[in-house]
């Protein structure tokens, strides 16, 4: 099944990961800076293949509604996905900060996005800590009625259903740009710290 590999940026991974790879005789990738990546590091072409990504081909299931009505979230507004995740900041000396600053940042956008168009937010959790996260955000928020969190995790074909109903993604991750791409959802990639996000946009 195709993964993502890296990044991997310390010299004696690097060196592990090229003397174990080199022993594998096929590597399922599924994007370009990986490839790039196994040819930096001396993997032959011939031992990688790459594929697409397998959610792609996962089907949404039948009972999105039913999630949409266990947490009260309005189906009869435009419905404004968000699946984000709290950042890494290995350059900042105070990275407790840099992460309220993050927050503070992503809710004023929620406020504004919710009150300007009418909208219902849905935060949509990826792992269990973004639940907390999306939390967070609606205590934060002017506009509360209107920012909902889906407050535990959901089958992948659940999810992907939910997907499928949104107007609009704007997400940090890289599945959910899957999911929304596979069901036709418009999305916004946020700039993170994940590179391999923007090889599929």
């Amino acid at each position: 099944m195709a993964q993502s590999i890296g990044p991997i940026n310390n010299p004696i991974n690097i060196w592990l990961s090229s003397k174990i790879l080199k022993k594998v005789n096929l590597i399922t990738i599924r994007e370009e800076l990986s490839r790039e990546f196994l040819s930096n590091i001396g993997i032959p072409k011939e031992n990688v293949s790459l594929t697409v990504c397998p959610a792609f081909l996962l089907p949404p299931s039948l009972n999105t509604n039913n999630i949409y009505s266990k947490w009260n979230i309005n189906t009869n507004t435009p419905l404004i996905g968000l699946a984000i995740r709290e950042w890494v900041y290995p350059n900042e000396s105070d990275s407790s900060k840099a992460n309220n600053d993050f927050i503070n940042m992503i809710t004023i956008i929620v406020d504004k996005i919710s009150a300007d168009l009418d909208a219902t937010i849905i935060i949509i959790p990826t792992i269990p800590s973004d639940i907390n996260l999306g939390e967070i955000i609606i205590r934060k928020s002017t506009n509360q009625s209107r920012v909902k969190v889906i407050g535990s995790l959901n089958t992948p074909r659940e999810v992907v259903g939910i997907y499928g109903q949104l107007n609009l993604l704007i997400t940090t991750n890289f599945h959910p740009l899957v999911f929304a791409t596979s069901q036709g959802c418009s999305f916004n990639n946020a700039s993170s710290n994940r590179p391999k996000n923007h090889r599929i946009c």
